[in-house]
């Protein structure tokens, strides 16, 4: 999870359904290594500031692999807007990319490892939006 303490009432619920044979172990380390690298760069995207992301899977016999990821929305439905917490900061040159970092962090054929696993790894995704609703809930 990244930042999963962050409090809302609006959520973003993305459900991806992974083709066969793509390994849910392989997708969720490399999500966990995108966070990572993410935080590391997070001073020039304001977005990841006030990102809040948990992520599940599930796996129920003869289904597809299913990878759920729920984003807490502190500032409502209007933060999924382009550029809401400003734009991101321009690379400036010599500045490290997503790609130097991941390279530097796990090496080169960790890199092709992902690039392939990424290609097209999702078979649907169905996104929902959702509002706390505090007469139905627990909390």
């Amino acid at each position: 999870s990244w930042n999963p303490e962050i409090k809302a009432e609006s959520f973003s619920v993305n459900v991806t359904h992974l083709k066969q044979g793509v390994s849910v172990n392989d997708y969720k380390t490399e999500i966990a290594r995108n966070w990572r690298i993410q935080k590391k760069m997070a001073n020039t995207n304001p977005m990841m500031a006030n990102l809040s992301s948990s992520f599940w899977d599930q796996l129920w016999d003869g289904s597809d692999q299913v990878v759920v990821t729920i984003r807490n929305l502190k500032d409502g439905f209007k933060s999924l807007e382009p550029r809401f917490y400003g734009a991101p900061t321009p690379p400036v040159a010599g500045t490290p990319s997503f790609r130097d970092h991941y390279c530097k962090d796990y090496g080169y054929d960790a890199w092709d490892a992902r690039v392939k696993l990424f290609d097209s790894p999702v078979a649907k995704s169905e996104v929902y939006l959702m509002k706390l609703r505090k007469d139905l809930s627990s909390q």
